[in-house]
């Protein structure tokens, strides 16, 4: 169990979950280059899932969430 797996949501509806790992490399490639969310290599996912996991994390407010 990782540092970061008690911030990870755990209900899951609707079709399955993108593997919340390359998302959050997503996330840290996006926030580490500075490229443009729908830019982001196929590899970590769809870039709407990144970006709607990143703003249900907290990482667009100011002063807290997980990123």
């Amino acid at each position: 169990m990782g540092p970061n797996e008690p911030h990870l949501p755990t209900d899951v509806r609707g079709k399955s979950r993108v593997d919340d790992r390359r998302v959050i490399s997503g996330i840290l490639h996006v926030l580490k280059i500075g490229c443009r969310w729908i830019d982001l290599p196929p590899e970590y996912g769809p870039s709407t899932t990144i970006y709607n996991r990143f703003r249900t994390m907290g990482g667009a407010r100011r002063g807290g969430g997980a990123f």
